[in-house]
Formats: C-alpha cells, structure tokens, sequence
C-alpha cells in the first residue's frame, strides 16, 4: 500500500481537498461500487467537482509569478472572488501546482485500469484520499487557534 500512496501521492492529495471539503459522495460510492461505470463516473464527480478551483487557482498562481518587483499581490487577490486566496492557498498547500500534470496522468492511468474492470487500485487511492483529506481537515483551519491546532495534532 505504501508503494501505491508514493506513486499516486500527487492524485491522492489532489483527490484529498474534495475530502477536506466534507465532500465523500464520490469516495463512497467509488469504495463501495463493483460496477466500474459508477466508478468512472464518481471518478468524473469528483474531477468535476475541484475542477473549477484549479483553474482559477491556476490563474491566481500564475499572476502571482507574473507580479514586477514592487507589485502588490492585491492585484491577483482582487481577482479572486471572496475568500478565494484561502481556498487557492489550500489548494496549493495540498499539492505542489508543479505536480498536477503528473496526478491527472496518474488519473488516466486509474481510468484506463477501471474501463477493463479492475477497480482494486481506484478503490485504494480512494480510501487514501479520504483518509489524508480528513488529516488535511484536522490541521490548523483559518480563525482556528494555535492551541486548538495543537490539541488537534
């Protein structure tokens, strides 16, 4: 199990900020499924449904490379809409935007598996995403004390 986290590490984390969302639906029914077009199709939900983010996080990120030498960075949080920095910033903590390409190669590779009925690994990286989206959760969130943080671990 340890070989397949290190390999799919980028998509596990990737798939770990819907999770952190309280968002399980597609994990649930991915674990739970012996079809493998529920599980295709939960794979998709759960794309679709962090797909925007990384777009916009993808934009943001890249402003921020692109600020001059006494720039503000308020000119690429200005266009984000409200609280969109926290979530960008999440979403950057949880995995390297260097690192995206290869996860959704790694996805491709999980599709392929599951379109030829094998839905062991799927099911795996699942649980994976699920349990460190939970660790995610339980790391210091905004407006949360240090002391909270600490009790929390």
């Amino acid at each position: 199990m340890k070989f397949l986290s290190q390999e799919y590490d980028a998509l596990i984390d990737l798939l770990a900020i819907i999770v952190k969302d309280g968002i399980y639906t597609p994990f649930d029914k991915i674990i739970r499924s012996q079809d493998r077009d529920i599980v295709l199709s939960s794979l998709y939900e759960a794309l679709r449904y962090v797909a925007p983010d990384i777009k916009r996080c993808a934009n943001y990120l890249n402003c921020l490379k692109a600020l001059r030498e006494g720039e503000s960075r308020e000119k690429c949080v200005n266009a984000l809409p409200i609280a969109g920095e926290d979530r960008c910033n999440d979403i950057a903590n949880a995995i390297d935007p260097r690192k995206l390409p290869e996860s959704l190669e790694k996805l491709g590779e999980v599709i392929e598996e599951v379109s030829r009925g094998k839905l062991t690994k799927a099911k795996r990286i699942a649980m994976l995403a699920v349990q460190r989206g939970l660790h995610y959760s339980l790391k210091k969130s905004p407006g949360q004390t240090t002391d909270q943080a600490t009790l929390i671990g």
